[in-house]
């Protein structure tokens, strides 16, 4: 199978916190900074998101990288993109390349639960239902408004 860097069988592989937290918890021998393997046990770069929780927190010491996009994915235009300290580049180079074939447009933010856009979009909706229920405006105004 051809992967993303060229020739070699490299896959991403999305993991889910309890995933990402099982195999962090694995007993293995420290690694010298920046000399971990960018390529997971399971064999390719891992991809871990971020809607819930900061990256720092869902993969504390491993090579991944972050990402948080809004749904629908299929639909959406931009995904997010968050590197930890131990973030390694070339999954860093990977996961840009990933999302590029899926005609994605990436940008690196900082690292946080939701990253940027996710926040964003839950304050405008909490306005929203706090206007409704203030009578700001009705349902029908608020939509138009959006």
């Amino acid at each position: 199978m051809q992967g993303l860097a060229g020739g070699d069988k490299s896959r991403i592989h999305f993991g889910s916190a309890a995933e990402v937290g099982r195999r962090n918890a694995r007993k293995r021998p420290p690694a010298p900074p920046r000399q971990a393997s960018p390529v997971s046990s399971a064999g390719g770069a891992r991809l871990v998101l971020c809607a819930g929780a900061s990256l720092a927190s869902l993969a504390p010491a491993g090579s991944e990288v972050g990402f948080h996009v809004l749904p629908p994915f299929e639909s959406a235009r931009l995904v997010e993109l968050v590197r930890g300290e131990g973030s390694s580049p070339l999954v860093a180079q990977r996961a840009e390349r990933f999302f590029a074939t899926l005609g994605k447009h990436t940008e690196w933010v900082g690292d946080a639960p939701g990253l940027i856009l996710g926040r964003i979009v839950c304050q405008v909706i909490n306005e929203s239902a706090f206007a409704l229920g203030e009578g700001v405006g009705s349902a029908r105004d608020i939509d138009l408004g959006m």
